[in-house]
């Protein structure tokens, strides 16, 4: 009541009564009371709003809202369940905000939904108010889901938080030691609070999905990047063992912190490369690599794995498996130093084949693989293998075109009284193809010696068999047809009745007699069959060019003629033999090196055979592409002055 009191005053000034009014405000006091809760409510939705813009962080919306709300109504404690189906189907709640004195426990907390109770009023559309759970059918189960520090809880307001669609994904609740606590006006506000949260956190729902889903998209866009830029680069180099150590060092550190990489051998398991992403960690990780290469027959996964097991991942390493999977008390110091803690281990396979074990593992960044790691492993596994296989194939074709190119080519030079040798020959390709050139030079006499340089149509091995088979021909007949053009009528009646395999050839042939009675002089008698003539640089500094030619040996002709020109050689003079590949060197666009270009070479090339072969060799090189079309081979021959 409200009561104003007024005093009565008589003709002479003094009191005589009071005239009392009185007002009841008892209306009016709970619209103020509910005004106020309003203000504080509407304070209450700005905290949730700003958590809401702010972050939209479900965790932080839900202890902001139970917070306001205990405060709010002046209860004991409050917490925040929420249910972890987002459908609102799962039969089990989880604390996961709690405010006031409540139990260390009770965060955390699995609360069964069937609870009568709980049940009951998480399917209401409304609050629920429990006024006293002392009572009978209550007794404790308000301890089953809430504990108080500070007393034994007796009431309690519970209100489900629904998402927009109506599905169940919490409850708020609100409980006090004093019995009958809470009244209609705290079941409207808790439900007002109940139903923005319910909003902010289906909001975040939302948001959360939208941000893994745009997370997925830019680590698919991260891996289909890193995957076909790893696939470019190693496809770039074709040397083997460095493959290896390229692929480790393309694994890390996007993949991992540690990349090993083990091969099956006849001895055993060989460790191929080791890279950590930390450059101060390559002592151990040297240690690794040089030392502690896994048993063939251990429980090391790579080991599995290169015996042809299937891929292989933990997210933790235990030390038990540490100690099972190291060779020596040294080993595991290592690894412990390393800080292992996750691993990938993946087969590299090709074409049927697995080539080894790729090994990723988690050291110092405290990272732990899952299901996506390993399928992005696999993958890059997938074709890291091909790309080794690919540089394997190569390593081998090049072995095999270098032991076939030199049987095409005589292993040293033959050493002739009075006459300085030297010879060039420089292969077109990346060193996998076999060239089509070849060149010699034997004795065929007591005093004198043949030189053949010949040039096969086409590469490959094709052309490598002919012109293994042109050069061992020369030197059969050379024994009984010591004359060039003899030699060549032979090798022409090879080619063309089916030993040539429908190939023809180019060569020039000289037969080097020195002057007995003469020293430091010779005759030197050539014949050219399609083939460049020599080039001679007299003593005197005069630069000319033989004069001999004939027709390509291999062609399906009756008759081939072949002529001989006999060259007189003085001390000091110089005789070039050379294939097409040194006057056909030139860019796209560019016309040809060409003779000019080759006697302006020879006129000005050092003294010594060695400096006129290097000489020919480098303005081929640098006029021409760095990368030669044409096979390129040399002879240069010098008469020194010597006594035979």
């Amino acid at each position: 009541m409200h009561a104003v009191n007024s005093p009565v005053f008589d003709e002479t000034g003094g009191v005589a009564g009071v005239i009392s009014v009185a007002f009841d405000v008892t209306a009016e006091r709970a619209t103020q009371e509910q005004l106020r809760q309003m203000l504080s409510l509407a304070q209450i939705l700005r905290d949730v709003g700003r958590a809401l813009v702010s972050e939209l962080d479900a965790e932080r919306v839900m202890q902001t809202v139970t917070d306001a709300a205990r405060r709010l109504t002046g209860a004991s404690v409050g917490i925040f369940m929420r249910s972890t189906d987002e459908e609102g189907r799962d039969t089990e709640m989880t604390v996961v905000a709690v405010s006031g004195r409540t139990s260390t426990e009770t965060l955390g907390r699995r609360i069964p939904a069937t609870l009568v109770a709980l049940h009951q009023a998480l399917g209401e559309p409304k609050p629920t108010t429990f006024d006293d759970f002392s009572e009978a059918g209550h007794d404790g189960a308000l301890d089953e889901i809430v504990t108080a520090s500070g007393g034994l809880l007796r009431s309690c307001v519970i209100a489900p938080v629904r998402s927009r669609s109506g599905a169940l994904i919490g409850g708020m609740l609100l409980a006090d030691t004093e019995p009958g606590r809470f009244g209609g006006v705290d079941e409207q506000m808790l439900g007002d609070i109940a139903a923005q949260a319910g909003i902010v956190l289906d909001i975040a729902r939302v948001f959360r999905a939208a941000e893994r889903e745009i997370a997925q998209r830019r680590r698919a866009e991260a891996d289909q990047r890193f995957l076909a830029e790893t696939s470019a680069l190693l496809s770039w180099s074709l040397d083997y063992p460095e493959s290896y150590e390229r692929l480790a060092q393309l694994c890390v550190p996007y993949l991992a912190d540690l990349c090993l990489i083990d091969v099956a051998e006849d001895d055993g398991i060989r460790r191929r490369a080791a890279v950590h992403a930390d450059p101060d960690r390559d002592d151990l990780v040297s240690q690794l690599e040089t030392q502690f290469a896994p048993d063939p027959i251990g429980a090391h996964p790579a080991a599995s794995v290169v015996r042809g097991g299937r891929s292989e991942m933990a997210p933790d390493m235990s030390d038990e498996f540490l100690r099972s999977t190291t060779r020596s008390e040294e080993h595991y110091r290592v690894v412990k130093s390393l800080g292992f803690a996750s691993y990938m281990c993946v087969p590299l396979t090709a074409r049927g084949r697995n080539l080894g074990a790729l090994t990723l593992v988690s050291a110092g960044s405290d990272r732990h693989f899952d299901a996506a790691d390993l399928a992005l492993a696999e993958e890059l596994a997938r074709r890291a293998g091909l790309a080794l296989d690919n540089a394997r194939l190569f390593a081998e074709r090049d072995h095999v075109a270098r032991a076939l190119q030199s049987s095409l080519l005589p292993p040293s030079l033959p050493s002739i009284p009075g006459v300085a040798l030297a010879a060039r020959y420089r292969a077109a390709g990346e060193g996998n193809e076999v060239g089509g050139d070849f060149y010699d030079v034997f004795q065929v006499g007591r005093s004198a010696w043949t030189l053949v340089l010949g040039d096969v149509s086409g590469k490959g091995p094709e052309a490598a068999a002919i012109a293994g088979l042109a050069r061992h021909t020369m030197r059969a007949v050379a024994m009984q047809r010591r004359t060039p053009r003899r030699l060549l009528s032979a090798l022409h009646d090879t080619l063309a009745h089916g030993e040539g395999q429908g190939e023809f050839c180019t060569v020039c042939c000289a037969l080097l007699q020195p002057a007995r009675h003469q020293p430091g002089s010779a005759r030197l008698t050539v014949a050219c069959a399609g083939h460049p003539p020599p080039v001679i640089r007299r003593a005197g500094g005069i630069v000319e060019l033989a004069d001999t030619s004939g027709p390509i040996l291999g062609l399906p002709m009756r008759t081939m003629n072949f002529c001989q020109q006999v060259l007189e050689l003085e001390a000091g003079d110089t005789v070039v033999m050379y294939t097409d590949g040194v006057t056909e060197a030139h860019h796209h666009s560019q016309e040809l090196f060409g003779e000019e270009r080759l006697l302006e070479t020879v006129r000005t090339a050092p003294a010594d055979v060695d400096g006129v072969a290097d000489a020919i060799l480098a303005a081929v090189c640098a006029y021409g592409p760095s990368d030669p079309r044409d096979d390129v081979a040399v002879i240069v021959l010098r008469m020194n002055g010597e006594s035979s």
